[in-house]
């Protein structure tokens, strides 16, 4: 019976120990979570592979660049992820920040050229020129920034010969259009130089001003009617003229065919008339009907003889 207590409490101790000692049966590790990225890639691989398989574990970060074929771009159009991956279209590559589920991204690379616009006193969308890889077939649009004293116009844009593409500009937003890209696509934009066109008057205006200005675009064509007050006329003697321009006395109009610098008007109306010719078989200056203004001081009878043609 002693025996029997003794025994009974060297196991009571024992059990005590292993207690204390942390012996006894370990829990079991926790089992590593892992989840698989599948690529495929129509004219683009990963990896040199246009199919890609990687087991990745639960947590972990994943970076990928994606290579296209040559003369092909993806777009985020034609990437398709199921699962939690984003696609970086500026840097083709595949982002996993964290892995929580299985991925599957299926690409398809699209035929691609390459367009390049390079401008001339200005910027484009910010920047000097544009030089970028984009779809064939595509349509882009680029906002242009003429600099100080200078203007955009359709004459400024010029596209290279070879190049495939409509092209259009927006005039009254200074934006570019470029549609519907067939090859490698060059273009070139000019500014052209703001210039000033000044009317002083006497007697004579333009619109309701005797002391008219405006400004006039390089390269651009201008018609500025001249109306003279009741009975006075102007003539080409009454007219000087400072720059690239002239005065059509039958339309009384001063005319700029090519705008190319600053262009100063002054006019000094006269009394006078108006000479209505209706010619028969005759004509004034190739006119067989046009109206003449004419200073009172103008012999009549001189000019019928100087310009009539018979």
């Amino acid at each position: 019976m002693l025996m029997k207590r003794a025994s009974l409490f060297l196991s009571l101790i024992t059990t005590t120990l292993l207690v204390s000692c942390g012996g006894g049966s370990k829990p079991a590790p926790t089992p590593t979570i892992s989840y698989s990225f599948h690529f495929v890639g129509e004219h683009c691989n990963l990896a040199g592979k246009t199919t890609y398989d990687e087991t990745i574990k639960e947590g972990e970060s994943r970076t990928f660049t994606i290579t296209t074929d040559k003369n092909h771009l993806l777009t985020k159009e034609n990437v398709n992820v199921r699962g939690e991956a984003n696609f970086d279209e500026s840097k083709q590559q595949l982002i996993i920040t964290s892995m929580k589920s299985d991925v599957v991204v299926t690409a398809n690379a699209k035929a691609s050229c390459h367009l390049v616009i390079l401008v001339t006193d200005g910027l484009i969308d910010g920047k000097k020129n544009i030089s970028e890889n984009v779809l064939i077939g595509s349509d882009h649009s680029y906002q242009l920034t003429p600099n100080d004293h200078f203007a955009i116009t359709k004459k400024s844009i010029n596209v290279n010969e070879g190049s495939k593409a409509e092209v259009n500009l927006d005039t009254d937003k200074n934006i570019l259009h470029v549609n519907k890209i067939a090859n490698d696509t060059s273009i070139s934009v000019k500014a052209k130089h703001i210039y000033q066109f000044t009317f002083n008057g006497t007697n004579c205006h333009i619109g309701e001003d005797n002391n008219y200005q405006s400004n006039i675009i390089e390269g651009e064509k201008y018609n500025y009617k001249v109306t003279c007050d009741l009975n006075f006329v102007v003539t080409k003697e009454q007219i000087t003229i400072v720059g690239k321009a002239f005065y059509d006395i039958y339309t009384r109009s001063i005319v700029i065919d090519e705008v190319d610098g600053n262009i100063e008007i002054n006019a000094t109306a006269v009394e006078g008339y108006v000479f209505n010719f209706l010619g028969e078989h005759c004509a004034i200056d190739g006119k067989t009907r046009c109206e003449i203004d004419v200073p009172k001081v103008k012999d009549l009878i001189q000019l019928f003889l100087t310009r009539v043609i018979f």
